[in-house]
Formats: C-alpha cells, structure tokens, sequence
C-alpha cells in the first residue's frame, strides 16, 4: 500500500492534470492531421498519435489507482 501526505497527493493530481492536457492536445492534433491531410502516410501519423495517446491514458489510469482514500491524513 502507497501513503501519500497531503503535499504528495496534491503534486500527484497536478501531475495527473497536466498528463491529461498532454492526452487531450495529442487527440486534437490527430483530428487536425486526419482534417488536413489525406493518404496511408497520414492515417499512419494519426494512428501513431492515438496509440501514444492511449499509453499516456494507461499511464494516467495506474497512477489513479493511487487514491485519496491509502493518503495519510
């Protein structure tokens, strides 16, 4: 079990939202890329894009299981 004091779980959900940011402009960007270009090249960088997204979700999911409830109050 993981115990985090207070300072430890706020820097944990800053980096939590910063991570989140980084997953949500990644998205944008492959939409913008699957907008303005068309061929194999293209959906290959947009599929790229999408699956370092999905590991910055994975990575993202992992350090939400490091909850509130295992803090140190």
């Amino acid at each position: 079990m993981i115990f985090l004091d207070k300072y430890a779980q706020r820097e944990l959900n800053v980096i939590k939202g910063e991570l989140q940011s980084v997953i949500n402009e990644l998205i944008d960007i492959s939409y913008e890329v699957k907008k303005d270009f068309k061929g194999i090249n293209s959906e290959r960088c947009v599929e790229t894009i999408i699956n370092v997204a999905e590991q910055y979700k994975d990575a993202k999911n992992k350090l939400n299981d490091i909850s509130a409830s295992e803090s140190v109050q």
